[in-house]
């Protein structure tokens, strides 16, 4: 966190929250004249004109998804997340379907994603109990680039030695189903949803399309990396300066930076009122950006031109 993304912590750090509307763990504008006010309040304020037509036709005042740096300095617990359904029964919220970006990873570390074929729930209750799930969840080799989609319902872990990015559902509602049967200073286990997490493991979770959940993207190209119903992500790979049409999207777009620097430049524009059409003006916002950072921009911003700070800008393009 601190030496690759820049973060300004202490101790042991293993999560960095970019873009979230979470109560308790809201997002807060850095620059501007609206600097100072959270992500919530904007949304509640500026509605569509922030987060696009489309959004907020479907969502209205929430927003959808959560960003996040991870960094797994040890293998974390084995967990599962409920479906829109559930979460929205049990917890008044979002589900959880979210994605993984490899941003580095050491030498054999691993992402655990999808259970062996064939297993029931009464075999993963008993390897649970046994200490032993990990034998019964596929391990895949994660290397830089590569990407891990993990619908709700999906078993998934991710092994030590990874720094990733997330995006996922705006949601934190987590089941944990598997530990390694560690135990903090005192002696205690962590808690576990041993029960909630076998009731929202799904067919999908089960029978995993391998094709659609574990890829890998290549340095140097473009590529659309996950699309789904409740994001879609691309890789944008920039060595010098190119520009972006965001007009027809009607959603906000986030950048995640992994890898570079460089600048955001958005070209100010004004509304002629005897053409009811914007126009644009001399003045530009710039924005700089560099690795371990995101930048949220509006619905209403309709082009973007993205230019390198030097050698090559690697950014996660993510919109809904």
């Amino acid at each position: 966190m601190r030496d690759v993304l820049g973060k300004k912590c202490g101790g042991d750090v293993g999560e960095s929250w970019e873009i979230s509307v979470i109560e308790g763990k809201e997002s807060v504008v850095s620059n501007g004249f609206l600097a100072g006010n959270t992500l919530k309040e904007l949304v509640e304020v500026y509605m569509d004109d922030l987060v696009g037509g489309r959004v907020w036709e479907r969502y209205h005042a929430e927003f959808p998804l959560l960003f996040k740096f991870i960094d797994s300095h040890d293998d974390l617990s084995f967990q599962v997340h409920p479906s829109d359904e559930m979460a929205k029964e049990r917890h008044g919220g979002f589900g959880k379907t979210e994605m993984t970006y490899v941003v580095m990873a050491e030498e054999n570390a691993k992402f655990y994603l999808g259970f062996r074929e064939g297993i029931s729930q009464d075999e993963i209750r008993k390897s649970v109990e046994s200490g032993v799930l990990e034998q019964d969840v596929k391990a895949w080799n994660a290397r830089r680039g590569d990407v891990f989609f993990v619908e709700a319902g999906t078993v998934h872990a991710l092994g030590k030695g990874m720094l990733i990015a997330e995006v996922q559902e705006s949601s934190d509602v987590t089941y944990r189903l598997y530990d390694y049967n560690r135990t903090d200073k005192d002696g205690k286990k962590r808690d576990l949803h041993v029960d909630e997490a076998l009731e929202s493991i799904s067919d999908k979770g089960v029978e995993m399309d391998e094709a659609k959940c574990v890829l890998h993207s290549r340095e140097g190209e473009d590529s659309e990396i996950v699309k789904c119903e409740h994001f879609t992500v691309n890789r944008l790979w920039t060595e010098e300066s190119r520009r972006v049409d965001l007009a027809q999207r009607g959603s906000f777009t986030v950048y995640m930076c992994v890898g570079g620097q460089g600048e955001l430049i958005m070209p100010q524009t004004t509304m002629d009122k005897d053409k009811d059409e914007k126009v644009a003006v001399e003045t530009e916002d710039v924005v700089s950006v560099r690795t371990g950072e995101c930048v949220l921009i509006p619905a209403e911003v309709d082009e973007l031109e993205i230019v390198s700070g030097g050698g090559a800008l690697d950014l996660l393009e993510v919109y809904v």
